[in-house]
């Protein structure tokens, strides 16, 4: 689950390859010193891909923030229902979760807030790292972030 554009951890991001890519610009005298492919990459080219990464996460972005509206609006109303007699009504998947704060996995330890590198689940994906930030087990004892 990669960070939203607008969050700060994005923005973060961001501003740390552009520094980077200046330092490195600089420390290299633009290829005089060093001559690296890397210097092919410039800020324009990060900009570039920012605003790619943009355009595609955006209209994503927006559906995730109309979808947790709609469900704080159903959550309103099961708070009004609440009031009334009867049974609190819990899908059968939440009510076997049990949040925790931290799990292992291959001799490492991992707690919630942990950045973690993510192996691509299919072949056409990118590695990439994640915040984890939330962890639970379900009744069948596996651990879901």
């Amino acid at each position: 689950m990669a960070k939203r554009t607008d969050s700060e951890i994005f923005e973060d991001a961001v501003e740390l390859q552009q520094f980077f890519i200046k330092i490195r610009d600089e420390l290299c005298k633009n290829g005089e010193i060093l001559l690296s492919t890397s210097l092919n990459y410039t800020s324009k080219h990060l900009h570039s891909d920012v605003e790619q990464e943009k355009r595609e996460k955006v209209p994503k972005e927006m559906e995730e923030d109309k979808l947790k509206e709609e469900e704080e609006e159903e959550n309103k109303e099961g708070e009004k229902a609440k009031d009334l007699p009867g049974e609190k009504w819990q899908s059968e998947s939440e009510a076997e979760r049990v949040y925790i704060q931290s799990c292992s996995f291959e001799n490492s330890t991992y707690h919630v807030g942990d950045f973690v590198y993510v192996e691509p689940s299919e072949p056409k994906l990118k590695p990439h790292i994640v915040c984890i930030e939330l962890m639970w087990e379900d009744g069948a004892g596996n651990i879901s972030y």
